[in-house]
């Protein structure tokens, strides 16, 4: 027994449809925002880190670790609320029954209604952008901080804290083991804190 559906029923339903997709797309585009924004703030603390590396400042070593391992964890946070969210996108495709879920902002954004489609590809460019700048800022903190370990292992003076006036070729050869151990924790926090940053999945969702 076939049942007659009218026009405007069949519109109504469309309309529904895609009201719900709507407001699933305008979900993801709000949590693909805050992770942009987030990969700012993080691209900027790892600037921060770099030049006070190169600075030769030690005594916020403790600090510029936290700092980093807050905004990865807060990364991380938004990265699985987003992964939800692409997956209630899917589910509300009607085109996508029993195709594989679409775990790419390239593959989401090419079945994106048009609106959707280029601010998802604004978002995927700016972020494979920030994604390049914050791995060269970790290869980079990661040589100023080996740097400065080999430096402290070998009981050499590394770069640390100048005092005014305090000439850096006229300082003591030798630290004492006080002066090691601190410098060595605090830069193994930093050097931790940049292992924290690998982010494959989000890597992967972009497509980079």
């Amino acid at each position: 027994m076939f049942v007659k559906v009218s026009a405007q029923v069949v519109r109504e339903c469309a309309d529904f449809i895609s009201m719900i997709t709507g407001h699933a797309m305008d979900d993801l585009l709000a949590v693909v925002g805050r992770e942009r924004q987030v990969l700012e703030r993080l691209l900027y603390r790892l600037i921060q880190t770099a030049s006070l590396l190169t600075g030769d400042e030690t005594r916020f070593l403790h600090w510029l670790a936290l700092d980093l391992e807050r905004v990865a964890e807060h990364l991380r946070e938004i990265d699985l609320q987003r992964s939800i969210i692409a997956v209630g996108v899917q589910d509300l495709n009607p085109d996508a029954h029993g195709l594989p879920l679409p775990d790419t902002m390239t593959l989401i954004a090419s079945n994106a209604p048009t609106p959707y489609r280029f601010l998802l590809d604004d978002h995927q460019e700016a972020m494979r952008t920030l994604v390049g700048e914050i791995g060269t800022n970790v290869a980079l903190i990661r040589d100023l901080v080996r740097e400065q370990l080999a430096s402290i292992a070998s009981h050499a003076t590394p770069r640390g804290p100048r005092q005014a006036g305090d000439d850096h070729h006229d300082r003591p050869a030798q630290m004492d083991a006080l002066d090691r151990e601190i410098l060595n924790s605090g830069y193994g926090a930093v050097l931790n804190a940049c292992d924290r940053l690998q982010l494959p999945e989000l890597v992967r969702f972009l497509d980079c």
